[in-house]
């Protein structure tokens, strides 16, 4: 009804920009995005100093995905009419669409002044942890993220980020607090349990982490990550045989992946498949040659395969790049002379 009124005002007067702006809200509202992108761009063609409209047509943008132009439409509405910049719904926006093509620098910036127009807004803490987290700055994120799950206790995508933080800073009895109670929450997420299986084998729970893993994998049984989470729970001497089965269908999901393979090939050796490992971790190796324990497992192989010129090469080139592992692989190599 709305829009067929704007359109007979339009009729009778068709320069009239705020019918035009108004016919592009009620597009917006019906989600049809793509036709309030194209009304509010007929509006700015009339007046192309509008900054409100400039404002409702980055936020047409930014549910479609196009958050460039969302962007600099924004900017553009904060150049023209600076007040807009001091408003939390547009703030927020700004924030967010930063961060979708990683300006990170201009997310925190936005949900940085956010906290500073409202204290007690929970989503702009969380859009400060998320900026924080995505800058390594993981000690800023943990606190951030507390501040909105003290603000808001039911968002669980704030505790399970907040988690993912805890994990990350090595802090893994904390990681498991914040995962269970984002499961309360959300009960049927299976990267909550993924990242929950990972916290527990950290501390060495592997029956918690085990359970937790296969939780994952009955709520997508079809993702390459919780067959992979599923092996690294099952990566024991009594399961290496289970644990190569999952890395196998994890990769037959999405190949190439680096630690998929690294974890198989481990497996493979550890199960006496000296030739298996050696395959996957050259694979491996392929696509990342950095990895120091990718080189003193590659180096373990060789010794398997008696192999001893390529087991010292391992060696050489763990010199550069970890001295500790370097020595390790040495004392093995030299034992077998």
């Amino acid at each position: 009804m709305a829009i067929k009124y704007f359109e007979k005002v339009l009729d009778a007067y068709p320069l009239c920009v705020v019918a035009l702006t108004q016919i592009g809200s009620c597009l917006y509202d019906l989600q049809r995005y793509d036709e309030a992108v194209d009304t509010f761009g007929r509006a700015l063609e009339r007046s192309p100093n509008y900054a409100e409209v400039h404002a409702h047509l980055a936020l047409a943008y930014s549910r479609l995905g196009r958050n460039q132009e969302a962007y600099d439409s924004l900017q553009r509405a904060f150049r023209m009419k600076p007040k807009l910049s001091k408003h939390p719904y547009w703030v927020h926006l700004l924030g967010s669409v930063s961060g979708k093509i990683e300006r990170w620098d201009d997310a925190l910036a936005a949900f940085r002044k956010l906290t500073e127009l409202d204290v007690s807004q929970a989503d702009a803490w969380h859009g400060l942890g998320w900026a924080y987290s995505h800058l390594n700055r993981e000690l800023d994120a943990a606190a951030a993220y507390e501040r909105a799950v003290g603000l808001a206790p039911g968002n669980s995508v704030a505790r399970f980020e907040l988690g993912s933080v805890y994990f990350r800073l090595g802090e893994f009895q904390k990681a498991v607090v914040a995962i269970e109670e984002a499961l309360h929450s959300e009960p049927d997420r299976a990267q909550c349990y993924c990242l929950l299986a990972s916290s527990y084998l950290r501390l060495g729970n592997q029956p918690e982490g085990l359970r937790a893993a296969e939780r994952a994998l009955q709520l997508e049984p079809n993702s390459a990550d919780t067959h992979f989470c599923l092996g690294c729970a099952l990566h024991e001497p009594e399961t290496f045989e289970r644990a190569a089965a999952e890395y196998e269908e994890s990769l037959r999901l999405v190949p190439k992946q680096f630690e998929a393979l690294g974890n198989l090939g481990d497996a493979y050796l550890r199960l006496g498949r000296a030739e298996d490992a050696k395959k996957v971790l050259t694979q491996a190796e392929r696509i990342n040659s950095s990895d120091p324990k990718l080189h003193h497992l590659l180096g373990e192989v060789y010794l398997k395969l008696s192999d001893r010129t390529a087991a010292l090469r391992e060696c050489e080139i763990l010199k550069q790049q970890d001295r500790s592992l370097a020595e390790e692989l040495e004392k093995l190599i030299n034992v077998r002379i």
